[in-house]
């Protein structure tokens, strides 16, 4: 049997598990995140998001943390740190806001979403 993967979970017996999403529909976006605050939302067509997949991924300096909160106002003391390769799974509605950024004077790095409804 091959490595567990990261991006998907699986069971003891090597199988993948997944959501019942027959009518559902998923959308991603990526951003470029700085020391500004951007809100994590898919703008163009928005659904009504029920799970927000969060990811930083690997074309982002190592070093570089990405710290995510719930409104504008997120930064390093407040936000949830996310690190290269790190993943997030919430459970959210449409209303949730969700932000982004990293340490002023950092490099800016990327975080890439999946939202699905």
């Amino acid at each position: 049997m091959g490595q567990p993967s990261k991006a998907l979970p699986i069971d003891p017996t090597g199988r993948v598990l997944i959501t019942d999403a027959a009518d559902n529909k998923v959308m991603t976006q990526h951003f470029t995140v700085n020391s500004s605050s951007v809100e994590l939302k898919i703008t163009t067509n928005p659904l009504k998001r029920r799970k927000l997949l969060i990811t930083v991924p690997e074309g982002t300096p190592s070093g570089i943390v990405v710290y995510i909160g719930g409104d504008d106002a997120v930064d390093e003391i407040t936000g949830y740190p996310m690190y290269r390769l790190d993943q997030l799974e919430l459970d959210v509605d449409s209303t949730a806001e969700v932000w982004a950024m990293t340490e002023p004077g950092k490099d800016s790095g990327e975080v890439h979403i999946m939202e699905i409804e």
